[in-house]
């Protein structure tokens, strides 16, 4: 009973004792002036915090809403530190930006000891380390470094949207849990953007980079908040007993994934347009802003101090570069997942915002004319950022953001409030709290974007809407968090607009392809192009026009001969344009050549090289290709009488030919491939006509889904040593044929003649060259006094060169089948060929010879119908026309 009694009489001492500690700690404050928060025992709010009873929201806002609006500030304690509870905008303004250099630094709750690397990110950093971390990372993060991740992100959009489409296709309607999902878009997300590796969470769920990523960031478990709780309350006996915050092989799996990138990128000169690019970077100092970083990504931005354009000399160690990778991983996991979520669930409750969202969306992908979302899109699609700014006003990522005051100072915290603050004195800004404030943001409960319109921003105090942060130690991440919330909603909303495109417009249409689809059939030769254009073109048999998707760019396939001569000529004002996949920039040839020029330029370029193939200047050239059959029969005589009957495989044969015949038409010079199957132009010529090869099909797939990040790392098309060859070709020759006064009646003196403005039809040019000869348009007759420059000259022999070599070579080898298969057709063309021999009494063939042949014409017509050079042609519309 004895016992019973003791342990009643000392719980109560202590209790006593709590209560006269709590009453010191009120009077604390109110002795200075100061509205003190209601004595809150510590253990008492700890065990809440831990049994769920109670979260930060809970507490916060009690506080705020316990004192009148006039009450500036109120205080509390935090363990044995006294907090100011800023309640007021302009206050916060006062102490988070005027006197920054006495508030600059965060609680220190994790130690580098306790985590080496969560220790040293830039959000537990301290002092000038601090200072020198954050002026390294900052160009990392502006609008020029966001446009080349933004193809990354987009990435993971497509991924989703594939996933999800596969899904219901498979399996029909799913519900998914949506933090779940977002989580693992955010991993992927992470993965990609920060460490540089490519995994898909959605399809692979249990790999390694999600699971122990999503062990590291999980701040919820009882274990983590009990060795984070200890260790800043008790950091010396933490210390001391060796606590960590992670396991060992969590954080060292993060780390070796970084270190053997940065290795083996720095070996082998790798570049991708990530955050381990960047920090390589930034690490060597090559990291600066311009002056067109201020670019804004969204009305949630938060500006970048000049402070932190100044550079750092500070060299960082591998343990440091690491620890900011792994900070992008546990502020992005959590945070931007759940934002997500949150977006995801107020546009499903709101159907208003919806369809306005989707309407805004519909509209930039019309706009976009089958092209991805990339970042300077993204940022002009306002509703878009209006919806993002009030989910982020209604769900901060950060509840309050605090400070710590790191010297002995005396400042008024309004005016007449004087408050001395010791070292170590802390400050909570409640971001939450301001932004559910009726006085800031009336009906705040309501999901109204509507807030953030052109009309009404500017009534917004800047310091009361706070999502990432308040003054020079805000989020240096705002920019791509706001980059990727945006692109993941785009996407998700995208779904639901993709599935009634065609269905509203009464079109039938095709199953959806997200990403690689349809080419990753082509690539892996489980189809053709030919075979995909025919199964479209035979299934829809009762129908005009059929609905397709190429990326997020609706096509119209049309199967109407009447449609296709509308499109094609009656309407082509409004249709002229191919859908140029290769620019300029990702290959300076082929994207300067006619095939991929569009709007005036190609006119102009139509209206310079329309002379130059009329039955006049072909006439000319019809001598250097005689030249070349000649060429082939003596080969094939001398190889017959020297060695017997040979057999040769026919498309290897024709493409030598082939080479020979553009490398005399189109850049003036002479090889024999047949006998010299080694030689450089052929050789070169194989390797840039060859899109069959994985490497040169996996860059040309990559140039249509993610030009800029291509364009961003210096990757071409064909390798400049090749390109280089074929402009030395072309240039040296129009330099000697200038000064030696040369000609020679092939491309190469056409293109000279067409830059002088010397090429000019005339009323014999409509000869026509067969069957399938092609009328030139009233375009081409228009003469232009344009001036095209060395490049673009040259593309025009690279055109030759790339449409002539593949071209030509499979249309004569199909031609060899046919008439090898057919020996009735045969015998009637050699018939023809005898007789028009016999005819020509010794004589070359010529152009006008050529033209009398009409069983020939008839075996190419044929040919090309049953064997066309091209599947399918295509067009893309240049205006909006109905």
């Amino acid at each position: 009973m004895i016992w019973l009694v003791l342990a009643i009489a000392i719980v109560a001492l202590i209790v006593i004792m709590m209560m006269r500690k709590e009453e010191e700690r009120r009077k604390y404050f109110e002795s200075r002036g100061i509205k003190a928060d209601k004595p809150r025992f510590f253990i008492v709010i700890l065990y809440k915090f831990f049994t769920g009873q109670m979260g930060m929201v809970e507490l916060l806002q009690g506080m705020y809403n316990e004192y009148p609006e006039e009450d500036k500030v109120v205080g509390f304690w935090d363990g044995d530190t006294p907090i100011i509870l800023m309640k007021d905008p302009d206050v916060v303004k006062l102490f988070a930006v005027k006197e920054f250099e006495h508030f600059q630094d965060r609680r220190n709750f994790i130690s580098e000891e306790m985590d080496p690397f969560f220790g040293n990110s830039l959000f537990l950093l301290r002092d000038q380390k601090w200072r020198d971390m954050r002026a390294t990372l900052s160009p990392a993060f502006t609008g020029s470094k966001m446009r080349l991740m933004c193809d990354l992100i987009v990435e993971i959009g497509v991924q989703m949207a594939e996933f999800l489409q596969k899904e219901a296709k498979e399996k029909g309607p799913q519900t998914y849990e949506m933090k779940d999902l977002f989580s693992r878009l955010s991993n992927d997300v992470i993965a990609t953007c920060a460490f540089g590796i490519n995994v898909d969470s959605l399809k692979h769920k249990s790999n390694d980079f999600y699971l122990t990523a999503k062990a590291l960031s999980d701040f919820n478990s009882v274990g983590k908040l009990l060795r984070m709780t200890f260790s800043q309350y008790f950091p010396k006996i933490s210390n001391a007993l060796g606590l960590k915050f992670n396991p060992d092989k969590d954080t060292n799996f993060f780390r070796s994934l970084v270190t053997d990138a940065m290795k083996y990128r720095e070996q082998q000169n790798i570049v991708r347009p990530d955050m381990i690019h960047l920090l390589m970077e930034a690490n060597k100092g090559k990291l600066n802003h311009t002056k067109t970083e201020k670019y804004t990504a969204g009305f949630a931005t938060v500006d970048e101090s000049s402070a932190h354009w100044k550079k750092s000399d500070r060299t960082w160690s591998e343990k440091e570069i690491v620890a900011q990778c792994f900070l992008f991983l546990l502020a992005g996991f959590e945070s931007v997942s759940a934002s997500l979520s949150f977006t995801a669930y107020e546009i499903c409750a709101n159907p208003e915002v919806q369809e306005k969202l989707h309407e805004e969306i519909k509209t930039v992908n019309e706009d976009l004319q089958g092209d991805r979302i990339n970042y300077e899109t993204l940022n002009k699609m306002k509703y878009l950022d209006m919806v993002i700014s009030e989910s982020l006003r209604k769900y901060p990522p950060a509840v309050v953001a605090e400070r710590e005051c790191n010297k002995d100072i005396t400042l008024d915290l309004f005016e007449g409030l004087p408050y001395e603050f010791k070292k170590k004195h802390g400050l909570w800004i409640p971001i939450y709290a301001f932004h559910w404030d009726s006085k800031y943001f009336p009906n705040p409960e309501k999901f109204d974007p509507d807030r953030f319109s052109d009309e009404n921003k500017s009534s917004i105090n800047p310091n009361t809407y706070i999502p990432f942060g308040v003054g020079p130690r805000n989020c240096v991440g705002s920019r791509f968090a706001l980059m990727e919330l945006k692109t993941l909603i785009y996407y998700m909303v995208w779904l639901t607009d993709n599935q009634y495109y065609f269905k509203e417009r009464g079109i039938p249409y095709t199953e959806r392809h997200y990403g690689i689809g349809a080419f990753y059939k082509i690539f892996t030769k489980q189809t053709t192009v030919q075979d995909l254009i025919w199964s479209y073109y035979s299934r829809y048999s009762d129908h005009q026009v059929v609905g397709l998707w190429e990326m997020n760019r609706p096509f119209y396939f049309i199967r109407d001969p009447k449609l296709v001569r509308t499109i094609g000529v009656k309407s082509f004002d409004h249709f002229h344009d191919k859908v140029a996949i290769i620019t300029g920039e990702m290959d300076p040839f082929l994207g300067n050549s006619l095939v991929m020029l569009k709007g005036q330029k190609w006119r102009d370029m139509r209206a310079t090289l329309s002379p130059a193939f009329t039955g006049s200047k072909m006439r000319l050239m019809c001598e250097l290709v005689v030249e070349i059959g000649e060429q082939m029969v003596e080969f094939i005589q001398k190889e017959a009488k020297e060695k017997g009957p040979q057999t040769y495989e026919m498309k290897k044969f024709f493409s030598r030919i082939a080479t020979d015949l553009i490398a005399t038409c189109a850049f003036g010079v002479k090889v024999d491939s047949l006998h010299d199957d080694q030689n450089a132009f052929y050789l070169n010529a194989t390797r840039l006509s060859d899109f069959t090869k994985a490497r040169k099909l996996l860059k040309f797939f990559a140039f249509r889904a993610i030009p800029k990040v291509m364009i961003g790392l210096g990757i071409t098309l064909n390798t400049k040593e090749d390109m280089e060859y074929l402009k030395r070709l072309v240039v040296d020759s129009m330099k000697i044929r200038e000064e030696k006064n040369i000609y020679r009646p092939d491309m190469i003196h056409l293109l000279m003649e067409a830059q002088k403005g010397k090429l000019k039809h005339t009323q014999t040019d409509n000869d026509s060259a067969g069957f399938a000869t092609v009328e030139e348009a009233s375009t081409g007759w228009k003469k232009t006094t344009e001036t095209w420059s060395e490049t673009e000259i040259v593309a025009q022999c690279f055109l030759f060169l790339m449409a002539g070599y593949e071209t030509v070579s499979t249309v004569v080898s199909f031609t060899a089948y046919e008439l090898a298969i057919n020996p009735d057709i045969q015998q009637k063309l050699y018939d023809e060929i005898r007789q028009m021999h016999k005819d020509l009494n010794g004589k070359r063939h010529n152009y006008e010879t050529l033209q009398k042949m009409k069983y020939l014409d008839m075996v190419v017509s044929e040919i090309l119908r049953k064997w066309p050079p091209a599947p399918f042609i295509d067009r893309t519309c240049t205006e909006n026309f109905s």
